[in-house]
This record gives structure tokens, sequence and C-alpha cells, in this order.
């Protein structure tokens, strides 16, 4: 037990406290109303009101307490007063100051204590409204601002009894010596002093009493003051008093502070405090002290009317609402905490090791650190999401933010927050990010059946072949159909691979982190890539070598990497540039990236830049809310860069975004590096009769094993062919052949930013009737507008058997040749 230093103005304090006279003194309901309100408010079963001399300790107020008196040395109240805010003890027992004390260890058995100073206008602190429990307990804010408040009113009514004693002494001494005097201090008093005789007449009614009643001294000398002054339902009450103290000579009431109900000239019914005297004289004078205390009522009232809603929220919300000492480390829990957790307790621990115990093993130490990490760097604020221990074994994954208070030197004092239970959150994100996935493979789904649909042709083109020369002796035409057997099981290998590649991103499975090298995901999806973006986007992919592994489910990175690569291309209506890269960088202290507290350390990056529009800096605060959208109505959901974010949440990452309007966006990811090693590179992946013709055909298709395949078949069937692998390159080739050219057959979708309907124009704006055959897998979009295309006339849609193809061109130039 350490006993309390003496205040350095002690002699000014006890000179104070004697100033009052209030010492030993009988008790006064006005002090026991404080005292019991002050339990009621703070939920606790003893209250006192303490006063400190030099000795001991005495209660002017005492609820539930058996002494009137205690040593200083032993008084809780006698370190109260060294403060000027209210003292917190929430476990005597752990407190090095009480832990001994003989009311701690022995009877009443004192195990937590509030104690809020009063301290006069002079700044003496001369006891404590004080509030003590028999277990541990913590106070809420409002209880805590209640308890100050009633500390004020305790100072009032000892400055209001000190006033009363010093005017009643003064008004004797003055009634004496000069009537005249007695008089101008009435009428000068503050108070309402109210005079009546032994049958219940005012005769004496001052200036105050008119100004807080409404009526005039002239008017009410003489009349009954019951009649006038006191409500009808308590009027029997008053004269049944004054009649038994005439009758008895016992007095009740006089002396004693009462808070009593009074009425105005106009009716209204307002509270009071008064204060009876007798004056000596036969028969005898009754001389009233009063005060409206409206405002001090329903301060009151507030008060209670705060608890209350408090209460009531506490009780209809889930969410844990906590109060943490940051010095004793005790914590004050709501009730949702033992409703939802279970009992806060840990025997042998702290309230704070006992909370943090039950946070989730691989959650524990980010949650320590971060929370230390505020603390002790001056911070204001903490956030944290972690998995918290319910009281049946589960997992709660909880969002919690605290706010630090601080004294006046900057040192930590609380933390008050609250702890949200985000497991239904979190469930109907998942499910979010699974409805995301399958937008996401909507949109893919016109560039994979393209891909695939290539992969197909390039197969029937070359069964064609084998099956055209399958009979042949001539070693040459053999080693012809080796090539094309190669060529239809690598194209088969790689129709499997791009299949599955397909279904890991709409997988619908438990995220499951491994050792995962980046580049091999973002090179892995390049090809799915261009065909989300179209041709008007020019991709280009940077891998920086030697790239750590992160510790990832490849399935999130692949929705984070389509996701963003899908917003840059919407920000390029009209075309540009798309740069994905990787590299690697070391954060030398914690940063916040857009609300999100990313750990020193080492990170692999991920940069996408797009020349697109940029985000204005109105709209880049909200980019990562899920919803937002500055699309048209029908053309974006929302959710797509929030469901990125979540994601590099959830990977304990960062992703930090710089935009200008007019200049682009670059968006940069940062995922935390492991120690594993990188992932194993993948694999690479492994495809009647016919008309002729001798007629050149230009063959536009930039996938080369299809063109290659088409070209291979023409010309057995008797035609000269060109090849181009864009239709940059096909201008280039008819610069050079554009006589000898009879028919061009172009893919629709290409690189560099010309489509077939783009060459087409070009090239008819030389020959307008030049015939030209369209062929796609996915020409949804770009066959809209333009040309109309009808399958079998100027059309033909992969997949498709050589012999149609051969057909279809026989069928278009035959027509040509008549038409001329």
């Amino acid at each position: 037990m350490t006993a309390a230093e003496l205040p350095t103005t002690e002699t000014a304090r006890l000179a104070a406290l004697d100033r009052y006279e209030v010492l030993d003194t009988a008790a006064e309901e006005a002090f026991d109303e404080i005292a019991r309100l002050a339990a009621m408010i703070c939920e606790m079963p003893t209250a006192l009101v303490s006063l400190v001399d030099a000795k001991r300790q005495w209660f002017k107020a005492r609820i539930a307490f058996g002494v009137t008196e205690t040593p200083r040395e032993l008084a809780f109240c006698a370190h109260t007063i060294l403060g000027q805010d209210v003292m917190v003890v929430p476990d005597a027992r752990q407190d090095p100051r009480f832990a001994t004390n003989p009311y701690v260890i022995g009877e009443p058995g004192i195990r937590s204590y509030a104690g809020a100073p009063l301290i006069t206008e002079d700044n003496q602190a001369l006891g404590s409204l004080a509030v003590i429990d028999y277990v541990p307990r913590k106070l809420g804010n409002t209880q805590l601002d209640g308890l100050r408040m009633l500390s004020h009113q305790v100072i009032a009514q000892l400055e209001l009894r000190r006033q009363v004693n010093e005017a009643r002494a003064q008004g004797a001494r003055v009634a004496q010596n000069s009537p005249a005097l007695a008089s101008a201090l009435v009428e000068s008093s503050l108070d309402c002093v109210i005079a009546i005789d032994h049958q219940g007449r005012i005769i004496e009614f001052n200036h105050a009493a008119e100004k807080t009643f409404g009526y005039r001294r002239v008017d009410v000398l003489g009349k009954n003051m019951a009649k006038l002054l006191v409500p009808e339902h308590l009027r029997h009450r008053h004269n049944d008093g004054l009649g038994k103290y005439l009758a008895t000579g016992v007095p009740k009431n006089l002396g004693r502070r009462l808070e009593l109900s009074a009425q105005r000239a106009d009716g209204t019914e307002f509270p009071i405090e008064l204060s009876i005297n007798r004056v000596e004289t036969d028969p005898p004078i009754f001389a009233g002290f009063l005060r409206d205390i409206t405002d001090r009522v329903e301060a009151q009232r507030e008060i209670e009317r705060t608890m209350e809603r408090f209460e009531l929220v506490t009780q209809a919300t889930n969410d844990v609402i906590y109060d943490w000492d940051l010095r004793s480390h005790a914590i004050w829990w709501s009730e949702a905490f033992t409703r939802i957790y279970g009992d806060p307790h840990l025997a042998g621990h702290t309230a704070y090791e006992a909370w943090l115990d039950r946070v989730h093993p691989e959650d524990r130490d980010a949650v320590g650190h971060s929370i230390n990490h505020v603390i002790d760097r001056g911070g204001s604020m903490w956030t944290a999401e972690y998995r918290f221990r319910r009281g049946n074994g589960t997992y709660a994954k909880i969002f919690d933010r605290g706010y630090v208070m601080r004294d006046a030197g900057k040192q930590p004092t609380r933390m008050i927050g609250a702890m949200v239970d985000l497991t239904e959150r979190h469930l109907l994100e998942e499910q979010l990010l699974r409805s995301q996935k399958m937008e996401a493979i909507g949109q893919l789904s016109g560039g994979i059946a393209h891909d695939f649909n290539n992969l197909l042709t390039i197969i029937d083109c070359n069964l064609f072949l084998v099956s055209r020369g399958i009979t042949s002796e001539d070693p040459a035409t053999r080693r012809e159909l080796t090539t094309y057997l190669d060529e239809i099981a690598q194209t088969s290998g790689r129709a499997a691979s791009l299949t599955r590649q397909l279904l890991m991103v709409s997988r619908n499975q438990p995220v499951r982190q491994s050792a995962t090298d980046l580049n091999g995901v973002v090179v892995e999806m390049t090809r799915m890539l261009r065909r989300v973006l179209g041709e008007q986007v020019e991709l280009r992919v940077d891998t920086s070598a030697a790239l750590p592994a992160i510790m990832a489910d490849v399935g999130m990175i692949e929705q984070v990497v389509i996701n963003l690569a899908v917003n840059a291309r919407d920000a390029m209506p009209d075309g540009g540039s798309l740069a994905i890269s990787t590299g690697v960088s070391t954060l030398r202290e914690t940063t916040m990236m857009q609300g999100l507290e990313v750990r020193a350390g080492t990170y692999v990056k991920l940069l996408v830049t797009d020349t697109g529009n940029g985000i204005s800096p109105e709209v880049l605060p909200k980019i990562f809310e899920p919803f937002f959208t500055t699309k048209d109505i029908g053309k974006g959901t929302g959710l797509g860069l929030s469901t990125v974010y979540g994601i590099v949440r959830q990977h304990r990452g960062g992703i930090d975004v710089s935009s200008q309007p007019g200049q682009g966006t670059t968006f940069v990811v940062y995922l935390p590096m492991t120690l594993a090693a990188t992932m194993a590179e993948t694999a690479p992946s492994q495809g009647t009769d016919v008309p002729l013709g001798t007629e050149t055909i230009l063959v536009v298709e930039d996938e080369q094993v299809l063109r290659a395949g088409i070209a291979s078949f023409l010309r057995r069937c008797g035609y000269s062919v060109l090849e181009a692998a864009s239709a940059v390159a096909a201008l280039a080739v008819w610069d050079k052949h554009r006589d000898a050219i009879a028919l061009v057959l172009t893919d629709m979708v290409m690189p560099a930013g010309m489509t077939g309907r783009d060459l087409a124009a070009r090239l008819r704006r030389e020959r307008p009737q030049l015939p030209i055959l369209y062929t796609s897998g996915y020409a949804a979009e770009l066959a809209t507008a333009g040309e109309p295309l009808v399958e079998g006339e100027n059309f033909i849609e992969k997949p498709y058997a050589p012999s149609k193809l051969a057909q279809l061109i026989r069928r278009t130039l035959d027509r040509q040749d008549r038409a001329k």
C-alpha cells in the first residue's frame, strides 16, 4: 500500500475546508440525494460524499457504508484530491497503491472505486464524490460524466450551505443592531427569502422572491403562503406539518435542506431547494431561504435519460463497446461482450491480456503490434481486422476501431472503441466475390470462344489435310503429315490449357494460400487479357527477374489482374496502351494506403498503368467503395475495384493509386513476400470433294498456326496464297500485290488497333468490288455496325470445316466472275 502525498496547497486547502464549517454536522437530505443519484447512475452499491481534513476523511453523506470516517492514510479519497479529474480504480487488488489496504483485503472488501474531486472556485480539492463496488468494475464515459456533474452539485450545496449560514448569522447580528440594515440584506439576497407567521401568513417577501414567483411584495403580504406558493396537491402536507410543529414543538424539517415543488403566479410548478428556520419570537416566525433548481433537476434528468439511451443502445446492438484504461490495463465492456463472447475475464491475467488471448493465434502478433504502434507513436486512432474467439470456440471476424485519449502531456490514458462483428458481412463479400468472378467470366467468354474456336479450326484444317494424304507413299508427304499431326497434338494441349485457365478463375473453393510466382500468374493470363482488352488496347507486359514469391491464393490474384485490366480498358474507350509490370519494393516504416495499414517490410509489386481518361481528385477517394461507379447504368456493377481492395486487404497487402485527369492512371498493388521458394513455372501447353481454283487469296489472321493451316489447305486447292498477321501487315502486302489479289479472307478481331472491318474499308476505297470474306469466333460486338455479315455469303464462323471454306471461296469468286 502507498500512502498519498500531501497536496502542495495543503494549508490553503484545509483553510478552505474550515470556511464551510461542515465537518461533524448532521446528515442533510440534499447531500444524501446526490450520493444516491451517483450510486444509481454508476450502478454501484455504495456512494460517499467524502471530505478530507488533516488526519481523517469524514463522510457528509454515505450510502450503504458502515462507518462515518476513516484514517486519512487509508483513504482512496486522499489520492483523488491530488488530481483534477475522476480517479478510477477498476480493481484495487491489482493497484499497488491499494492492494494491501485493510479496507481492500478485509472488510468491507473494496474492489473498485471512482472518485470525482470536489474542487472549489479557488481550485482547492476538499474531498470527493465517490462510488464503490465490491467486484472489479469500470465505468463508462456517460457514467464518468455524470459523476463529474454531480461533484459540481456537491460544491454548489456546500456553497449554498455556507452562504445561508453566513446570512443567518449576519442577519441575527444585524437584527439585534440595525433592523434597517437587516431589511436591506434580505432585499439584496440572491436567494428568495420568505417569512411567515404562525398562521401561515406572509410577512416578508424579498425582491428575489418577486422575480422567482411572479408576485409583487405588496400583493402577497398578509396572505396565506400555502394558497399562493404551494401546489394544491401538496398544501395539506404543508398545513399538517405546520400544525403538528405548533402543537408539539418537535421540529421535523427545520434546519434541513429540502427539495420540493413550488407554484408560480401563473400556476406552473417548478422545483426548489428550501431551508426553513425558526425565528425565536413569540408567537414564532418561520424564515425560509429557497432557490429555483430547475436547471439542476433538468441536468440530472438529462443524465438519467442519457444513461437510459446508452443502456438501450448497448442492449440493442451486437457491437461491443469498450473503455480501456491504458495505465492499469483494466477494460470496461458493454453487456454485448458477455452476451456474445462469454466471460471477458481470465484468471491470473489483466483484462487486456485476457482479450488478446482470444484473438486468433495467427492474428495475435499483428494486432498487438499495431495497437502498440499507435499508442507509442502518438497516434489517435487504431483500426484492425482480426478473428476473435467466441464462447463456443468458433471465431468471429471483427473490425475494431479505437480512439486513444491522451493527457495534457500527450501521454496515453484511455482507448475507447467498438468491436464490430463482420462475420456475416464477410460471407456476403465472399458471395459478391464469387459473383464478380462469374461476371468477369461473362466478359471473358467471347474472348475465350475466339481463342478456342481458333484452336478447333486449326485442328479441323490439319485433320482434313491428313485425311487427304494418309495413303500417300511419298516420303515428303508423310513428313508433311507428321508435321500436321504434331500441330494437332500441340493445339489440343493448348485448348486443354485454356480450359484449365478458365476453370481456375471461376472455381468456387475456399481460399487457400500458397507460395506463388506473381510473374507466372501475369504471364499465364496474358493471352486471356488480350481478348478481354480488345484490339484497340495495346498490352505490354514487363516482369521483373528473380521476383520473390508471395503467399497468395492464385485465383484471387488473377481476379485482381483481371479487374484492374478491365477497369483500365473501360477508361480507354478510344483505345490506348496498358502496361502491366512487376517489381520489388521495401517499405522502411508502416504506411497507410487507402485506409490499409501496410507494415514495414519487403513487398512484391504489381503495377497496372493505362493511358486513359484519368480520375478526378473528387472521385479518387471513392473508387474503392462498393457499388461506386462512374459508368452508365448497365455498364458496370461498381464492384471491380472494391473486390480488388478486399483481396489485397485479405492478403495483408496494400494498394495505392495515382492519377490525373487526361493523363492516365497507375495502380500499385503491394503483396508481402514470403521466404518460401517461388512456384515452379507452368509447363507449356500441347490440332467430300473440295472445289479448286488458281486465283490469288490474301489470308489475314493473327493466329500463326491457324494462318499457316489455312494457307496450306488453300495451296493444296490450287490457289496462290499471300499471308498477313495483322490488318496493318495486310496493307503492306496489298501495296505490292494489289493487282494479283482476287479475294481477301480476314479475321474480324486482330492486333495493332485495326479490325477486319477497318481493313476492308481501306481496300474497298481502292477496289470497291473486291470480294472480302470475314471469319471469327468472336464477332458479336464488332458486327453490330458496318457491312451486314451473312453466314455462307460473306462470313464463315469459326470453327469451320476446310471443305466448307473452300466451297465459300469458290462460290464467291465465281459470283464475282459472273458479275464482270
